[in-house]
């Protein structure tokens, strides 16, 4: 079995479990940590072998777009779906049945493949000492005694995702335990995952994502007009590079800035129509056909990108119940039997998603945290240059990925500067 190593990953993903029980008292010390049973996985397969599967790489991307579409994405926008991608395959392992079913098919993989997919992905940036700098993850359970999850479920926890298994009181002291944990995984970028518990908390996944680069050249600082969606024009900072090629599909033009780590790019695209228009026809097909068509026919290509620096919240829950993932929030309907042996019904109350992005002429920043809360109910020769220039100087989609098996750590919008 590949040893998995704990690391920061861009995007962090908390998953807190509510419970309604009543009466319930707490007899576990706080931030107790508990050792899973020992359990062997197999995951001696190459990376390649596993994770440039068409179905896998289709997989993921098909659920990155879906949830993205999902938005308002007439504000500036960031999630992280690989963060909320692990997030759910842990919780998967706790679903049964029809519940079980709606995950799976809204992350477009069988139960079992989704743990085999997601502890590949989690193991590939932890492996390579490379990729470890660039990319962290790290993977936590914290659950009340009185409420003690299955040991099958901890284990595929410990042993697919490497998570701290972690007895808690889930009071106060609880509360600034579990954000000063978030807050060393994210290195700072986001100090808060939680304000306060319910007297019923039972259980809290989190998962923390960090990705962290320079480009490989540094950008030239500059100024360019951008053009909002209401015609107004202003005059914003940002970055000015020169390109070899660029990318194009009938609907847009991108370009790639690479990091350092050159498994990683940025994908800046520019709709060659309204945004809302262009994100109409956005789906898996439209981003394999701009990264399959790349275009080589001028000499220089010039491209803008403008600086930008936000957080970004939303609650996912109803954007993953209109994927189909009705059940899991469903307090009559909701089945995770396999994470807890109880007559009342444990569902998905809340899953609230946090991300930090930051581009700047050095590289680009980024971390995120999801948080599941869970409730218990009772070109030729010419004298001049041919020259292309592709500024983002409209309202455009950005994108982190992974261009060896095409994995989007972090998508999103940008309407204004």
């Amino acid at each position: 079995m590949k040893k998995i190593y704990k690391i920061l990953i861009i995007a962090i993903i908390g998953v807190v479990l509510l419970g309604s029980l009543a009466g319930c008292q707490d007899s576990a010390e706080n931030n107790q940590t508990v050792k899973p049973a020992p359990m062997e996985i197999n995951l001696s397969r190459p990376y390649s072998e596993v994770l440039s599967t068409s179905k896998y790489m289709d997989a993921i991307n098909d659920f990155s777009i879906d949830l993205f579409e999902t938005l308002d994405n007439t504000q500036n926008t960031c999630i992280s779906p690989l963060s909320v991608y692990i997030a759910f395959a842990i919780l998967s392992n706790g679903a049964a049945n029809e519940t079980l079913n709606q995950i799976a098919d809204v992350m477009h993989l069988t139960p079992t493949e989704i743990n085999e997919y997601s502890a590949y992905l989690y193991s590939l940036y932890q492996d390579d000492e490379t990729n470890a700098q660039t990319v962290q993850i790290a993977n936590s359970v914290w659950f009340k005694e009185s409420f003690t999850p299955k040991q099958d479920f901890i284990d595929n926890a410990a042993a697919y995702y490497d998570a701290e298994i972690i007895k808690a009181l889930f009071n106060n002291d609880t509360v600034k335990q579990t954000n000063a944990w978030v807050k060393e995984k994210t290195r700072g970028m986001i100090d808060k995952v939680v304000e306060s518990y319910s007297p019923y908390t039972i259980m809290q996944i989190i998962n923390a994502l960090v990705f962290e680069d320079n480009w490989t050249r540094a950008l030239n600082d500059g100024e360019h007009m951008f053009t909002y969606k209401d015609g107004s024009i202003r005059f914003v900072e940002g970055g000015y590079k020169k390109q070899a090629s660029f990318f194009e599909s009938n609907n847009a033009e991108a370009f790639k800035y690479y990091f350092k780590n050159n498994r990683f790019c940025f994908l800046g695209i520019k709709p060659k129509v309204e945004l809302g228009e262009y994100l109409d026809v956005f789906d898996k097909d439209e981003l394999y056909t701009l990264l399959n068509n790349e275009n080589t026919s001028y000499d220089i290509v010039k491209t803008f990108v403008p600086y930008f620096d936000f957080d970004y919240s939303v609650n996912l829950k109803q954007n993953l119940m209109d994927l189909g993932m009705v059940d899991a929030f469903s307090e009559i309907d909701a089945d995770f039997s396999r994470a807890w042996d109880t007559e009342d019904n444990v569902f998905v109350s809340y899953v609230n998603h946090k991300t930090h992005f930051e581009l700047s002429r050095d590289g680009v920043k980024a971390a995120a945290v999801t948080s599941i809360g869970m409730e218990v109910t009772s070109a030729p020769p010419s004298i001049e240059p041919k020259i292309k220039e592709i500024y983002l100087d409209k309202p455009f989609v950005y994108m982190i990925l992974d261009k060896e098996y095409n994995v989007p750590l972090f998508i999103g919008t940008i309407n204004t500067i």
